[in-house]
């Protein structure tokens, strides 16, 4: 119990430091590279990227997420492409 406790408490120091700024295009695409989301144009700001990939995700199982910043086009490295399970 104790190990868990000092476990949790590192991850929630962690995600604190992981702080997003910005505005970020996500899209969804399948195995065969055709965009799954074209009827939407998902915007999204700072870390909502994440929970909005994690939906996307659970909308399209096995799906490959793109995550683009808004201003550049460039993919936001470390995140981008996230491969759904």
């Amino acid at each position: 119990m104790k190990y868990f406790m000092m476990t949790m408490m590192a991850g929630i120091s962690f995600s604190g430091c992981m702080t997003m700024s910005g505005y970020y295009h996500v899209d969804a695409y399948n195995t065969s590279g055709e965009l799954l989301t074209k009827n939407t144009k998902m915007t999204v700001e700072g870390s909502s990227i994440y929970m909005v990939r994690n939906g996307m995700c659970s909308a399209f199982p096995k799906s490959v997420i793109v995550i683009r910043d808004a201003k550049t086009g460039e993919q936001l490295s470390n995140e981008s492409p996230y491969q759904c399970r």
